[in-house]
């Protein structure tokens, strides 16, 4: 370092410290030498070093850390990554000594030895530390020896037999794969794979991939129909020869065709016969398909679910739509019978018995059933039971529920929503409250807690050493026990009734580091698959405690299902924070069953469904990340700063949707670090209680939001990375006066809705067939047993397997309905035959059906087609809804330990459940309505 020029006073002149420039350069260059040495040191740490001086031989090399500066040691710690360029082409395994430290081996990427040639002189490596060792981060020669090259590429077989002919011992396990052309499917084959093998010792020559190339043409391409004959109603057409030719000789329950029409149809629900098989013609939503609904010369899609080709596309054109769309604009037409929110206007009458007339533009709309009407009474109303008279028509106006009000009914200035229900009732919508209103009743519900919840402080203690924190109308709702605080539902005093343990014990391979027992990364030379099983929505979505029984402390597969160490309190690892900002620090994957609350926390249908999967998947057995990231109570969007699952009032992210964004980021990440191959991320979605009154739409189109967001955020965190949502259908509830009546919500219906619009989204259950659990000492009519939960987790994982393995999974489905004098002919969508079945569901004489507002009663429930139900009824159901399993409460409901919206109708698909002896996983028909 060059004298620098100073000016400086003497020693002792303060308040300067050095007499001279000698000094003062001294103490700089000390200080350089300490910064550079702090420097270094932490590059140790975390550092990327260059080697050199490389001595030793090929395969026990020494070598040397490059330093700029003299005189300062530079080593390699536990992280540091170093570049090497060896001196020689190594004959076998290889070590590393770096001076100043130990001797230590060099593996390949994933952890095996190095081979002859792997090392070639001067050409750089870059090495990781790794357990001990260094890895080279990469690939080296025999990695892809036997592949890259022509002359030991994998070759193609015409035939199976032929790769069969050929041998074992011209098949090199090297080559990795071959090709065998079998029928119409190109069949990809591994050494290791033990499906539909070849031989039957190693290397075995199973099939790794079976992609079927007249499926995939018949299922991912719109087939061309030609030679169209018949008439319009007897459609004749065959499949255009390209598509014979490429082995596509029939339809598939995923196909589409495109049909030209030659002539119309003149009667409603042609049929037409394509290869031979007769499919019947339906609108898009499977209703009937009108007189003269083809127009000659137009394309349209079909697309075929079961017997039935569905149009898909082509029954309106753009050009008549906006022709429609004009004419509308230009108020030439009325507005539709059944369109939007009618307002009412000249509302005149009496206080109680009030008269009104539609508003100009709506003269061709009736007071009939199915209407919705606004109204803005001029007067108060006094009695509990005013009608409204619209053209001619006398309703009376009821609460949400058809019971009678409380006067005063109405007020007046106000803007009220009726929807007209049945012949006779006007049924309150939409009620309008002043933000005073609310806070008078937000204060006067604080006053009622106040009122009955006390805070303890020097409690006795109990028997168990527990003692009182907190009481509700003078039962304990909080206890204080020696390892911390127990809400009630936990067990309370008498302990925690736990079983044995139940499950797959798998046989496996296993490594343990930092002492958690992981399955090892690879087998057979591939990584290990992992599946991300993430629950979100609310408390029924695996984060509500019960009191009931707990089925297993020890999950089945206890070795491959992992979840995150973030573990405080009741809460436990697998339920998340529920809405609690999680806790910061270093992140790591345990053993769902060493959750330190494993004994509550395991009760969730996540580890029954990564147990099943793993089960109906089978060796080598995939690791699972399992966690419940929702919360409970809380809507899609909440009503308040703060409150929802995905966004509050203000529009912000709430806190268990970013506890959600880290869950799924820390769960990836942590699976990949141990070397494992993330297939995808499975949602699991359970909601729907929360919004049990959100109209039909609103969540439909929420909820499809919600979903492309998480999406997106995914593709943020893990690019590429799969995404499958599984969803269910809210049960309903058992009788809960006040609140929740029953099943008929409009969120069951938008979630199926909602499902049905995306392409990687299956509806894998209804939940009306689950029992509700022990809560609080009491029945529950909003929450599922443990018990349950097992089955609803082995019933998810029949949904992933048939999603994973590229085959469909779908729920009976009420589709349409015909009408003969008293009796009406239900149609169903199944996947498979349906079943008329009491067995699985308790459920009324009606089955689970229910006409208009219940005045025409079912009589009778028979199943007189392989999807299809006769209803006999007490008078003509024409132009009423028919519900299935979507019901209210009403006078004859009782408490009960199922759902009151329930039905018998399922399909043919069983199986046995793995878990709980004697019971059997069933697809059960979702809940949903049809007009008549």
């Amino acid at each position: 370092m060059p004298a620098p020029t100073f000016n400086l006073p003497v020693q002792g002149s303060a308040p300067n410290q050095y007499a001279t420039e000698e000094g003062l350069e001294a103490a700089a260059n000390g200080l350089s030498a300490a910064l550079d040495n702090r420097r270094i040191t932490s590059n140790q740490i975390m550092g990327l070093f260059e080697l050199q001086n490389i001595g030793g031989t090929a395969n026990d090399i020494t070598a040397e850390v490059y330093s700029v500066l003299s005189g300062v040691d530079v080593g390699v710690t536990g992280l540091a990554k170093v570049i090497l360029s060896p001196n020689g082409t190594n004959t076998g395994p290889v070590t590393l000594s770096i001076a100043g430290d130990a001797v230590r081996d060099v593996f390949r990427d994933r952890g095996q030895p190095l081979e002859p040639g792997d090392l070639s002189p001067n050409a750089p490596l870059l090495l990781r530390r790794f357990q001990g060792a260094w890895r080279i981060s990469g690939l080296v020669r025999s990695d892809i020896a036997g592949k890259a090259d022509a002359a030991n590429s994998g070759p193609i077989f015409a035939t199976r037999q032929l790769a069969v002919d050929a041998g074992q011992a011209a098949l090199a396990p090297a080559i990795g794969r071959i090709v065998t052309i079998e029928g119409s499917s190109i069949v990809y084959r591994g050494p290791g794979s033990t499906t539909d093998a070849l031989f039957s010792t190693y290397p075995q020559w199973g099939v790794a991939t079976r992609v079927d190339t007249a499926a995939a043409i018949r299922n991912s391409r719109v087939l061309p129909l030609v030679n169209i004959a018949g008439t319009g109603d007897a459609i004749t057409a065959e499949l255009h020869q390209s598509i014979l030719d490429a082995g596509v000789t029939a339809l598939s329950a995923l196909s589409e065709v495109e049909y030209i029409p030659a002539q119309t149809n003149a009667a409603a629900n042609p049929k037409i016969t394509i290869a031979g098989v007769e499919y019947d013609i339906r609108g898009p939503n499977g209703e009937a398909w009108p007189a003269q609904g083809f127009v000659t010369g137009r394309s349209y899609k079909l697309r075929r679910r079961n017997s039935v080709l569905r149009v898909s596309t082509g029954d309106v054109t753009m050009a008549e739509t906006n022709a429609e769309a004009a004419l509308r604009a230009s108020g030439d037409r009325a507005v539709a019978a059944d369109a939007g929110v009618i307002n009412l206007v000249n509302v005149a009458g009496t206080p109680d018995a009030i008269t009104a007339d539609f508003a100009a533009g709506a003269g061709t709309q009736s007071f009939t059933a199915g209407r919705l009407v606004r109204i803005v009474p001029v007067t108060d109303a006094t009695i509990a039971s005013a009608t409204l008279t619209v053209a001619g028509v006398t309703r009376t106006i009821r609460d949400t529920d058809l019971s009678a009000f409380t006067a005063p009914v109405l007020k007046a200035g106000r803007t009220y929503v009726f929807e007209t229900y049945g012949s006779q009732f006007l049924r309150l919508f939409a009620y309008p409250k002043t933000r005073a209103e609310d806070l008078v009743d937000q204060a006067a519900g604080r006053d009622y807690v106040d009122t009955k919840l006390t805070i303890l402080e020097d409690a006795p203690s109990y028997a168990d050493g527990s003692r009182a924190l907190m009481r509700f109308g003078g039962r304990d709702i909080m206890r204080m026990y020696p390892d911390g605080p127990r809400l009630s539902g936990l067990g309370g005093s008498g302990g925690w009734d736990q079983a044995g343990d139940r499950g797959i014990m798998a046989m496996d391979q296993f490594e343990t580091v930092d002492g958690v027992r992981y399955p090892v990364a690879v087998v057979n030379g591939a990584a290990r698959r992992a599946i991300i099983i993430s629950v979100y929505g609310q408390s029924n979505a695996d984060c509500t405690e019960m009191d009931d029984p707990l089925l297993w402390v020890l999950p089945p597969m206890p070795n491959h299902i992992f979840t995150l160490n973030d573990v405080s309190g009741p809460r436990g690892g697998l339920r998340g924070w529920l809405g609690v900002a999680a806790p910061t620090g270093v992140k790591r994957l345990v053993p769902a069953h060493a959750d330190a609350w494993s004994a509550i926390t395991l009760q969730t249908y996540s580890t029954a469904a990564a147990a099943r999967l793993g089960a109906l998947l089978g060796a080598p057995y995939p690791v699972f990340a399992c966690r419940s990231s929702a919360v409970g109570g809380n809507k899609l969007v909440g009503n308040t700063a703060g409150a929802g699952i995905w966004k509050d009032s203000t529009g912000a992210y709430v806190q268990s949707w970013n506890n959600w964004t880290a869950d799924l980021k820390y769960m990836h990440d942590l699976l990949t670090a141990r070397g494992y191959e993330v297939d995808a991320v499975h949602i699991c979605f359970t909601h729907q209680e929360a919004d049990w009154q959100t109209p039909r739409a609103s969540y439909s189109a929420d909820l499809l939001e919600m979903m492309a967001d998480r999406e997106a955020l995914i593709e943020t965190d893990m690019p590429g990375m799969p995404v499958r949502w599984f969803c269910d259908q809210a049960s309903g509830s058992g009788l809960r006066s006040g609140s929740y009546l029953g099943g008929a919500w409009p969120s069951r219906l938008a979630v199926v809705d909602a499902v049905e619009a995306r392409a990687n989204a299956t509806m894998v259950m209804p939940r009306y067939h689950m029992r509700f659990g022990i809560n609080n000492g009491s029945l529950e009519d909003i929450h599922h047993a443990y018990y349950d939960r097992i089955l609803q987790g082995e019933t998810y994982a029949h949904a992933m397997r048939e999603v994973m393995e590229g085959r469909e999974w779908s729920c009976p489905q009420m589709v349409g309905g015909a009408v003969d004098g008293n009796s009406i002919t239900v149609e169903f969508d199944s996947l498979t035959p349906i079943r008329l079945d009491p067995s699985f569901c308790k459920v009324r004489q009606d089955m689970g059906f229910k006409v208009g507002d219940g005045s025409i009663t079912v009589q009778s429930v028979t199943q007189t087609g392989q999807r299809q139900i006769t209803l006999q009824c007490s008078a003509s159901p024409a132009g009423q809804t028919l519900a299935y399993a979507w019901r209210q409460q009403d006078a004859q409901d009782v408490s009960d330990v199922w759902p009151i919206s329930t039905g018998a109708v399922r399909d043919a698909f069983e199986a046995p459940s793995l878990f709980l002896s004697g019971e059997r996983i069933i697809r059960a028909a979702l809940g949903g309505t049809i007009q008549l």
